[in-house]
Order: structure tokens, then sequence, then C-alpha cells
């Protein structure tokens, strides 16, 4: 199992817990604080980082691609994505390896760059959970999203507050930050988790990265989670039993390659999973309104669509 950091290794965790609890893995994946923490009771052979659209970098894992699956003979290769997908899953196809790519669910018009090249790739086949909008030759997959339900919150109190901008290298998000210093309430606790984000002048006391374990205990704990409309944050979101605030990046003020944030906002809002705002819509009452809310996690049903791992 293939993927890089971020979202992307979020949702291949799932995506093994779904499909193959009990069978023998190796996760090929960066080495990051995330990648230790949730592989920690994982077999793991790391590969170097790649960011998206670091195109060379990418070609670079060609030959390394090639020689990782040699040493380790895997029956299927299978991957969300970014960057990694690429050579591997190319070198496993050229091997005659079932290969599977398994769109992000935060793609849900049109796949992404990576997903355009690897449909196109000989040997690959490509799932996606919108396959049903459209997608020509993609193959339908349930999405960890319809693990998850909403209830009724024992209590809505705003005391504790985690904020998580994601692990985004070169993409800060400062206007969220803004919103969220002019909203808040000034008796609540939060944790600011703001990546690159420049936070100058702001007057508020945040972490550029906190560490995957404590960020989670700290989304356990806390009324709210409001974070960028990422897969990582949404899904961590609601494993800690939270209702997220899921705010998306504008690649209008430089916050991310693209607008693909906006498309997993209005389609977590409209399921009822997240509170999907733009930073200018954001108010208070959003946050009470997550506050008086819950997620739980149903165990995943015997529908969901095999990837053929042979």
């Amino acid at each position: 199992m293939v993927a890089s950091a971020g979202g992307h290794l979020s949702e291949l965790v799932r995506l093994r817990r779904r499909l193959l609890p009990d069978d023998p893995v190796v996760f090929l994946v960066p080495d990051t604080d995330q990648s230790r923490t949730l592989l920690r009771d994982e077999q793991v052979i790391h590969v170097p980082l790649v960011l998206p659209r670091e195109l060379r970098q990418t070609a670079e894992l060609a030959r390394p691609a090639r020689q990782i699956l040699r040493e380790i003979s895997p029956t299927s290769v299978i991957s969300t994505g970014a960057s990694p997908a690429i050579p591997f899953l190319a070198a496993a196809a050229a091997a005659n390896i079932p290969a599977h790519y398994v769109e992000s669910l935060t793609r849900l018009e049109a796949p992404s760059m990576t997903g355009r090249i690897l449909s196109r790739t000989p040997g690959v086949t490509c799932h996606s959970p919108h396959a049903e909008r459209g997608w020509k030759g993609w193959q339908p997959i349930s999405s960890p999203i319809d693990d998850y339900d909403v209830v009724r919150a024992a209590s809505a109190d705003l005391r504790r507050v985690v904020v998580t901008l994601g692990t985004m290298r070169d993409f800060g998000f400062r206007s969220l930050v803004e919103r969220l210093s002019e909203i808040l309430p000034p008796t609540v606790e939060v944790l600011w988790q703001t990546g690159v984000t420049d936070t100058t002048g702001l007057g508020i006391d945040t972490e550029a990265f906190v560490p995957v374990g404590r960020l989670r205990s700290a989304m356990e704990v806390a009324d709210v989670v409001i974070g960028h409309a990422g897969c990582g944050t949404a899904l961590d979101a609601m494993d800690a039993g939270k209702l997220p605030i899921l705010v998306p990046r504008r690649a209008a003020r430089d916050e991310h390659v693209d607008d693909h944030q906006v498309d997993i906002a209005r389609w977590l809002n409209g399921r009822g999973l997240a509170v999907g705002r733009e930073v200018s819509q954001l108010h208070l009452d959003d946050l009470l309104f997550a506050a008086a809310h819950s997620t739980v996690r149903r165990e995943p049903g015997t529908a969901t669509p095999s990837v053929g791992v042979g």
C-alpha cells in the first residue's frame, strides 16, 4: 500500500481497515511523524517525500519503485496517491502485478492529476467513491465517510477548540486564522496547529506542527474541531467524535494549487457530516452548532466493493 503524507495516508490507513483488516500489508510511505504514529504496528518501507506536482522528483522514484517491488514481491499494489502512486503503480503494472489506484474522496467532480495519469496507464485499475458521477472507465468503491453518523451531543459547551491547518509545506491559511481570531470568545482555550501560516501580529500562541498523537488526543477532549477542508482533517475529527467545521482553502488567495477543497466542504456539509463554510461566512453560531453534535463510526458493512487484492 503506497501513499504520500497527509490526507492520502489517512485515507490509505482507513482503506486497509475497511478492505484488508487481516491481510499482511507492507506500507510504502515517507518517514514523517504522521506515518510513524499511524503505522507504528505495521511493516513499513520509507520512500522519499515528494510534494504535489514535483514532476522530476516523482520520475526519480521509478527506479527505486521497481527495486522495492522486486524485493517484496507483492500480490497486489494499492495506492491512494499522490505522487508516489505513479511510479509504484506503473512499475507494478509493468511487472503484471495487479495495480489499483483509489482516488481521494476530496475529488468529487474529476480525477486529480495523478488520477488522470494513472487512468491512462495500461494495467492500472482506477477506483473512486464518486465514480457514479460519470467518471468513464473508473470503478466505484465505497467511501470511509459512509461509516459515520451524526447525533446530538451530550452538551454544547464551547470551552476547548482545536484549529488545524494540516501539514502543507507551501501554502499558508492566514485568512482563516484572522477570521477565527475575530469570532472566538477570549475565554476559549484554543490549540492552534498552523503549519507554515504566518500568524505575526495576531496575538495568539500557535504551533507549526503538533505531533499526531497529541493532536488526536486534543481533538477527543475538544468541543469543536475547525480545519481546512482536507480529507485527513475531516476523518480525524470524525474519528474523535466531532462534527468538524471545514473551511476550504482558495487558490485565488494562494492557499492551495486549486479549489478542490471547496467541493469537499460543500459535499460533507450537504450530507450533514460537517459544517462547511467559506472564511467570510464563518460565525460563532457555526461553532455552537458543531459543539451541539457529535459523530459516531459504525463498523464497515460487508458490501464494500473489493479491489481484487488477490
